[in-house]
């Protein structure tokens, strides 16, 4: 006579049965049969902690070659600490700063400034210690900050400016020094009623605005927008067409003709996809670029929380996107295929810190 004997056998990860069929008379081997329900796997990504303190916290962050620069403050965002890091995480060198910083821009050739309320300054590290440069404020938002792109042959200069309802992207011929205009970017709605708010002011204004055009140079339309408070109401909205650099082209992404348009370094127009991601109300109107790869990222905000899709640029369509792994983050970069973020959760007594979070491979939309 045969006896059926279970064995029930319980894990956290992978449940199973277990069952044995034992012959009463002893003489026969038992037979012993495993069952495994069926598990789903998942991917899963964790955020890595790239720079953390129990000390500071962090305002600001921006990458050169291996080296990471650092704005920390502990009791007054204002009062900040420049710190230099290692590839490692390792803390190189750090510098107590007199002025209040506003933030790191980087120009075309890689070099690192520090905007500041008094000063603008350029950041060099050597033996151990940061250097501060003092530039000149004229030549750096005339020279260095327009400058968007630049080739061997070629510089790409953007006129871009917070309160004007258009600008242009030239591009200058760096041995001839010859300038043409490559594009003109306008929010045609927006440049229509910018442009009638000098009709709508009161005569007595209107010749006091004309006097000040002929003293100052000024066109009497800018000079209305900004005495009428035109820039600064609700129904003023900044201008968003980025130019982007990748391999041997140029890129505008036009948000206002709903066109990508691609240039050759010489400043010549090779093609125009018709692009409707940019409509996407979830989209935050930011393109970022991955400093290595240089594949291109379109930043999308839904229920807290970022995610990024890549732009296939033959197409101007987007990939599939990739959700950040936590709500409400900030300074969202992208570098050799990982996404760079600073985080504090909300509520905690934990500082801002660092993370990185690595893109799916499948992720790349290829050019």
């Amino acid at each position: 006579m045969n006896r059926l004997i279970f064995a029930f056998c319980l894990c956290i990860i992978f449940p199973s049965a277990i069952c044995a069929q034992v012959d009463s008379s002893r003489n026969k081997a038992v037979t012993w049969t495993r069952e495994l329900q069926e598990v789903t796997i998942r991917e899963t990504r964790k955020p890595d902690t790239v720079v953390s303190s129990p000390v500071w916290m962090i305002r600001d962050y921006h990458f050169r070659g291996d080296s990471l620069y650092l704005l920390t403050w502990e009791k007054n965002p204002d009062k900040c600490m420049l710190r230099l890091f290692n590839r490692a995480g390792k803390e190189l060198a750090a510098r107590k700063l007199n002025d209040t910083p506003l933030g790191f821009f980087k120009d075309v050739y890689d070099i690192i400034y520090l905007e500041c309320k008094a000063e603008t300054y350029r950041i060099e590290a050597s033996a151990g210690a940061i250097q501060l440069q003092t530039i000149d404020e004229r030549f750096f938002n005339a020279a260095i900050r327009p400058t968007v792109a630049a080739t061997d042959d070629h510089f790409f200069i953007s006129s871009f400016h917070p309160y004007r309802p258009d600008f242009a992207f030239l591009h200058s011929d760096r041995k001839s020094h010859l300038t043409d205009t490559l594009l003109e970017v306008r929010d045609q709605h927006l440049y229509d009623l910018y442009y009638s708010e000098y009709k709508f002011l009161p005569f007595k204004t209107q010749c006091a605005i004309k006097r000040q055009s002929r003293e100052t140079g000024r066109s009497k339309y800018e000079i209305a927008a900004e005495v009428s408070g035109f820039t600064q109401s609700l129904w003023w909205r900044k201008l968003y067409s980025p130019l982007m650099k990748c391999d041997s082209a140029v890129y505008i992404f036009d948000h206002y003709r709903d066109s990508l348009f691609c240039f050759n370094t010489t400043g010549e127009l090779q093609s125009q996809q018709a692009m409707v991601f940019h409509k996407d109300k979830t989209y935050k109107q930011e393109i970022v670029q991955d400093e290595f790869t240089k594949e291109l990222y379109s930043l999308h905000f839904r229920g807290g929380k970022y995610s990024l899709s890549p732009i296939n640029l033959a197409t101007a369509q987007e990939g599939e996107p990739m959700q950040l792994h936590y709500r409400y983050v900030e300074n969202i970069r992208v570098r050799n295929g990982k996404v760079f973020y600073m985080y504090r959760p909300f509520e905690s007594s934990q500082n801002t810190f660092l993370y990185s979070e690595l893109l799916p491979s499948g992720q790349l939309a290829g050019r």
